[in-house]
């Protein structure tokens, strides 16, 4: 492990009324001594004037010191409660820079509580998720599972699986003292009901913290740019009678209920133009059209619903047969007598006269609050361990038809469920310096 004392500041930089400078490592104490000009700590919380090295006063400080290992990191914790003006907090860390510290890297705080055993894996994991919930539902998740309650379901399977495995084992080294019986009677079902659970969960929550991924998508000028600024209620992208305004992505987040909707205009499609750079635009349409969970299609209601939008429509479906559509005419208020073809279901909308959005709000609604976008969950489990419960559930269900004759190979499947559930929550396997930098990157700098 790193033996370096390291500093951030662990409040949001701007002005505030309070700014928390955050130091651990073994030097720690000795550093804030040195600026606060003592020999020892009397108390645990001290309010003393800190000195630069020219000993001109940098702020008047309250200090709070923790010792190792009764600290957030297990190391010695020194926490500077200094004024919230950025010139002070800048100042208070280029000193302790000086005197031997070295500037934290995103999530290091957090990932030395870790391999100091303060947290595991899972509860690391939910700490990130408290400090980025966007909505209530994630944020009441996120304190489940810092409150256990993910640990416990996982303990609880491997409780399971380790007395099957215990019966199996017991049976292969002394099938005379077995029962056979016993042995038929072994089943996963139980234990395969809570990670199909788990998983759904994981889908849920994992919705809840990336957003519904939405992209508005159509031919040009039938006005998808105009769509957006309407949902957003600002001019967010320029709008432009000449088709094909619109060469790269503009993302832009939107919240419906609990559920953030992650809006992307994209370029307007058609496969006629000779426009290098508005065929680059198309093919990374195209491209993103496969990660998408909404599509909004947009057309022109004035000239109907036309063999072009038919084509373009049937292509997308193609390309991503898993998200859900919600078609949109727009331009209602140039709206042309006839019918779009083919019997479409449509929401008519007016960008321009900002009409219909009711019904699509109204929609997008209904779409977030049932079937994959339920958002029914109590955990916040994260696409890391949703993929080993994955595996899990995989291993489990081939390993049915072992039970009646192939015990050795179960007992084997069994160990490796076993070692995947320890993963999830301890880390174990997991201590290569690139996977948890990887995993701990994602925090913010000073936690």
């Amino acid at each position: 492990m790193n033996k370096s004392t390291i500093i951030a500041q662990s409040t949001v930089s701007g002005v505030s009324a309070i700014a928390v400078v955050r130091m651990s490592g073994h030097r720690a104490f000795e550093i804030a001594l040195k600026l606060s000009k003592k020999e020892f700590f009397k108390n645990q919380i001290e309010l003393s004037w800190l000195y630069d090295s020219l000993n001109n006063k940098i702020d008047q400080a309250l200090i709070l010191n923790f010792k190792a290992p009764a600290s957030f990191t297990g190391e010695d914790v020194i926490e500077f409660h200094v004024h919230g003006n950025q010139l002070i907090v800048e100042n208070l860390i280029v000193e302790c820079i000086k005197l031997g510290a070295v500037q934290a890297q995103a999530g290091e705080f957090t990932q030395r509580a870790f391999l100091n055993k303060k947290l595991d894996l899972i509860k690391s994991e939910a700490i990130r998720d408290l400090i980025y919930s966007k909505n209530h539902k994630l944020l009441k998740a996120s304190l489940n599972q810092l409150n256990g309650k993910f640990n416990e379901k996982i303990k609880f399977l491997e409780k399971e699986l380790l007395n099957i495995l215990i019966s199996i084992q017991a049976y292969l080294d002394f099938p005379s003292d077995v029962e056979d019986i016993n042995i038929k009677k072994i089943n996963f079902d139980k234990c395969l009901i809570i990670i199909n659970r788990l998983i759904e969960s994981a889908r849920s929550s994992n919705l809840f913290r990336k957003g519904l991924k939405t992209a508005i998508i159509g031919r040009p000028n039938v006005g998808k740019s105009s769509l957006l600024n309407c949902l957003l209620n600002e001019e967010r992208s320029i709008v432009s009678s000449t088709s094909g305004t619109t060469r790269d992505f503009i993302r832009e987040e939107l919240l419906i209920g609990d559920v953030p909707i992650l809006l992307i205009d994209t370029a307007g499609i058609n496969k006629e133009t000779n426009c290098e750079i508005e065929q680059k635009g198309i093919k990374k349409a195209f491209e993103l059209i496969e990660s998408i969970d909404l599509i909004l299609f947009v057309f022109d209601l004035s000239k109907g619903f036309t063999e072009e939008d038919q084509r373009l429509f049937e292509e997308i479906k193609e390309f991503n047969k898993d998200a859900k559509i919600i078609i949109l005419g727009n331009k209602a208020d140039l709206e042309a007598p006839q019918p779009p073809k083919g019997g479409v279901k449509f929401i008519k909308i007016s960008a321009k006269e900002n009409t219909g959005l009711e019904i699509l709000i109204k929609e997008l609604h209904e779409l977030v609050s049932f079937d994959k976008f339920s958002g029914d969950f109590e955990l916040s489990i994260t696409q890391r361990q949703c993929l080993s419960l994955i595996q899990c559930k995989e291993i489990l269900e081939n390993s049915k038809s072992l039970i009646t004759g192939q015990l050795e190979l179960l007992s084997v499947n069994l160990e490796s469920v076993l070692k995947i559930l320890k993963e999830i929550s301890s880390g174990e396997n997991l201590d290569s310096e690139e996977i948890l930098s990887a995993l701990f990157g994602s925090f913010c700098i000073g936690k």
